[in-house]
């Protein structure tokens, strides 16, 4: 390795990403609203999930409608697409399962799921599902030559309630633009609201 040649300077910049998730609603519906470092909002996207297919709604700072993101459109220039964050893969029907594998200490399902025809940035996407918890371990995104495009991945997860884990730590690894991004879930404030 040749020691003159200047290093890589490795790029990191801290977000606030507040997530309303109502999966629960007749229409389940996940609104991100993306802030700087210094908390003011930057964008704000929702997506609802009429008839298993996702729609995308997006609002700038002052809260004016924008252009309809596409899910692989990059989140102001976070390295994440809106596909990333919304997970949207886990409403494709037609998951075929391949068996049983240990990933990370934990026994998971192996299922694999064909992209919707319309998106050109994936082909399949295979989840590891855990046993027990029934939460994703593990996803990736692969092209339609096989070539894995991108990980994501449960890095660690935290107790809400009794009854009721989530992820903490999820590491999202780009192989198309070498990026590596790690989002920290800080808090998890769950809403009763009256009937």
């Amino acid at each position: 390795m040749d020691s003159s040649a200047p290093r890589q300077r490795r790029l990191q910049q801290d977000r606030l990403l507040l997530t309303e998730l109502r999966f629960g609603d007749a229409v389940p519906m996940a609104r991100y609203t993306l802030s700087d470092a210094f908390g003011d909002p930057v964008v704000q996207v929702q997506v609802r999930w009429p008839d298993g297919e996702a729609e995308y709604a997006q609002w700038d700072a002052e809260g004016d409608p924008l252009p309809e993101p596409s899910p692989s459109d990059e989140v102001a220039d976070t390295g994440l697409t809106w596909s990333d964050l919304s997970l949207d893969f886990l409403w494709w029907p037609g998951a075929n399962m391949l068996g049983q594998e240990q990933v990370k200490s934990r026994q998971a399902l192996v299922l694999i799921l064909d992209a919707p025809a319309e998106r050109e940035d994936v082909h399949q996407v295979k989840l590891w599902v855990d046993v027990r918890a029934l939460f994703i371990v593990r996803a990736e995104l692969m092209d339609k030559k096989g070539k894995l495009q991108k990980r994501i991945e449960v890095d660690s997860i935290k107790q809400v309630r009794e009854d009721f884990w989530m992820v903490k730590d999820l590491i999202i690894r780009d192989f198309i633009h070498n990026r590596h991004i790690g989002i920290r879930f800080e808090e998890v404030i769950e809403v009763d609201e009256e009937s």
